[in-house]
């Protein structure tokens, strides 16, 4: 994980929409639902979670586009923003679900930084994991001493 004192910096695969995100993230997920599936092309879309207050869009926001999600598997209504210039997919805000407003989730692949230590902690809507993806297993925390 990265430090509390970290800062990465993202874009777009144009690069026209450019951020920086400060601190450590809260948990590295991957997402198997239908929607992170579509949007990103792919099997699942690894998503970092930040605090909404982490997340700084430092140029290019006229190239933001929101889409409002609200066919998920969740029931929540999703704002993913993307860039409306090259499609890259940016971050996803859950506006539905109270406990969630505070926060942002990052896709993994829009940031600049080496991905090592980006690992995903849990898997969302491990129904939907296609067969060749492997499970992500919980660590387990370690067992209090009997001594």
């Amino acid at each position: 994980m990265a430090a509390a004192n970290a800062l990465r910096r993202g874009s777009c695969l144009c690069r026209k929409i450019t951020f920086t995100l400060t601190g450590a993230p809260a948990r590295n997920i991957q997402c198997n639902c239908l929607n992170c599936q579509k949007s990103s092309g792919s099997a699942f879309l690894t998503n970092i979670l930040y605090k909404h207050e982490q997340y700084k869009v430092d140029s290019g926001s006229e190239f933001v586009k929101i889409y409002e999600d609200r066919d998920t598997d969740s029931g929540s209504t999703l704002e993913r923003t993307f860039c409306s210039n090259c499609g890259s997919n940016l971050s996803i805000r859950n506006v539905t679900n109270p406990k969630s407003k505070d926060n942002i989730v990052v896709c993994a692949g829009s940031v600049d930084d080496n991905y090592k230590d980006f690992v995903p902690q849990s898997q969302l809507f491990a129904h939907r994991r296609h067969a060749w993806v492997p499970e992500i297993q919980k660590k387990k925390k370690p067992e209090a001493s009997k001594i």
